[in-house]
């Protein structure tokens, strides 16, 4: 029994050890600088019936497994990407900063909204995507 606790103590310290020193890295990088985007997708297309067993799209309604994508203000550099979920909910961290979404609104692949973002630090972002392609 008492090697037992022994061997449990050298174990938390060690996890504590290492916690410490993934802390300080994380701090040194700025990594600590955090802030989180979050929503909910939603897809505009043609209203389901029960005669139609599809999910969206085509239908209109919640976009789980969308691939949500943000880049920096040039457009161009992506900083990350996540997938909704199965209720089409989203979060993100990213460091604090301006960033953009495009999404699709109309038929044709250059048709894309530009959704603006200011990340800050310990906060939460709110930003519900909208996916249209204008087809009913």
């Amino acid at each position: 029994m008492e090697k037992n606790l022994v061997l449990l103590s050298i174990i938390a310290t060690a996890i504590i050890s290492t916690a410490a020193i993934v802390s300080l890295i994380d701090f040194q990088d700025g990594t600590k600088e955090k802030g989180f985007l979050e929503g909910t997708v939603t897809f505009i297309g043609t209203p389901c019936s029960e005669k139609i067993n599809h999910s969206v799209p085509p239908c209109d309604g919640i976009y789980p497994n969308y691939e949500v994508i943000v880049y920096k203000t040039d457009g161009k550099t992506i900083v990350a990407k996540t997938i909704s979920d199965e209720n089409g909910n989203y979060k993100i961290s990213l460091k604090p900063g301006d960033y953009i979404i495009y999404t699709q609104n109309g038929p044709f692949k250059d048709d894309v909204e530009i959704n603006r973002m200011t990340i800050l630090n310990g906060k939460i972002t709110k930003l519900d995507l909208i996916i249209d392609t204008g087809i009913r």
